[in-house]
């Protein structure tokens, strides 16, 4: 019986919603960030294929370029909206958040590249903000914490 109660613990049992929704986020975040990191940046690879190994290049997303960078950008805006915290907090998403929304919504591609840069500095600027966690001038201002998840 102890050990049951230990995994459901262990799983996020008595955890914060607001904590599951960032992990979540930074979770999805960093599956599609990978792909289109790969993609963008054109990764040579070596696939072996019957039995014959192949130079290409890495041009692969999970779903398509389009609804890969409206994810992460959804899931960007999301983590920013639930870990943020203090005056900070709205220019941040505004701007982001005006940048993703009008490289999503334009037909041309000069704009569209904007959705493209959104979806590239996702991970860098979330892991930016979590970096800034542990710089004490920037852990009482910016972000929600919990002090019972931390080692």
């Amino acid at each position: 019986m102890k050990t049951l109660i230990y995994i459901t613990k262990f799983l996020g049992k008595d955890t914060s919603v607001v904590a599951v929704g960032t992990s979540s986020a930074l979770a999805l975040i960093s599956l599609f960030y990978i792909y289109t990191l790969g993609s963008f940046f054109k990764v040579v690879i070596f696939p072996l294929q019957n039995r014959v190994t192949y130079i290409s290049f890495f041009d692969a997303y999970v779903i398509d370029t389009y609804v890969d960078h409206i994810i992460i950008a959804s899931a960007t805006l999301l983590w920013m909206t639930l870990a943020l915290k203090g005056k900070v907090k709205f220019p941040i998403i505004g701007f982001y958040g005006g940048m993703a929304v009008l490289g999503a919504v334009s037909k041309t591609p000069a704009m569209m590249a904007l959705l493209d840069i959104a979806a590239l500095i996702s991970f860098p600027l979330v892991m930016l903000f979590i970096c800034s966690l542990f710089a004490d001038f920037f852990y009482s201002n910016i972000f929600c914490t919990f002090e019972e998840l931390l080692i």
